[in-house]
């Protein structure tokens, strides 16, 4: 899966909304991605459309998010035979219970992330350190409101120009950003689009100053191993 993250320069917009006491804050999403189911035999390519929840906490400096797939009744194997009886194909999906899992510390700049992979395969750890400022959202005059709160549009763009996140954000709620790899979104996600992943993402609730079991900071499995990867520096 192909990651990029995001670090904004602070943008303030009106009145906020801070997650204080406890300090911790939680928001949950409707997720869906968009898989192609490559072409066999006499059966055309076509998409395959799977739905997810997503998950966003926050406290201090540190954010986590992941995705929990809604597909597993339908599909527990993660196997997907071809439709066609001619072609022995079958298309995989992964079947971990999370997915898109995302921890990052603004204290330190470091980035941990895992890539998920199809049905039976071991999903690849990675460790990022990253430089402030090193990509930023262009924030764009569009406004609208959404399900009772005011938002606005801002889009990132990867270095050839092409379009990794197009979302709408509402200021008034305030967070350290980072969900879904995020970086520094200047406001909570409302809804939004990754057009290189397939994936649509729709706010269903969010709650400040929440009671959370402080073990969702630790995502990752007790043995994970980590690759360490690129030190991300900002686009000249």
């Amino acid at each position: 899966m192909k990651h990029l993250i995001v670090f904004l320069f602070l943008y303030g917009i009106g009145f906020r909304t801070y997650a204080q006491a406890s300090g911790y804050m939680h928001a949950v999403y409707s997720i869906t991605k968009t898989h192609i189911i490559p072409a066999h035999g006499t059966t055309p390519a076509k998409p395959l459309v799977l739905n997810y929840t997503g998950h966003f906490y926050s406290k201090g400096q540190k954010a986590v998010s992941f995705i929990k797939p809604l597909y597993l009744a339908q599909y527990p194997s993660g196997q997907i035979p071809s439709t066609d009886p001619s072609v022995l194909h079958t298309f995989t999906v992964c079947t971990d219970t999370l997915q898109d899992v995302h921890l990052i510390d603004y204290d330190s700049l470091t980035w941990k992330t895992k890539n998920d992979l199809a049905s039976g395969a071991k999903g690849s750890h990675y460790y990022f350190t990253f430089e402030p400022g090193f990509r930023q959202w262009t924030i764009l005059p569009e406004t609208k409101t959404i399900n009772g709160l005011s938002t606005q549009r801002a889009i990132l763009k990867a270095a050839d120009g092409s379009v990794v996140y197009d979302v709408w954000f509402c200021a008034d709620v305030e967070t350290i950003g980072g969900e879904f790899g995020m970086f520094y979104l200047p406001g909570l996600l409302i809804e939004g689009t990754c057009p290189i992943l397939g994936a649509t993402y729709r706010l269903e609730n969010y709650a400040l100053d929440v009671v959370v079991d402080s073990a969702v900071f630790r995502p990752f499995e007790n043995n994970a191993s980590f690759t360490k990867r690129n030190h991300l520096k900002k686009m000249q």
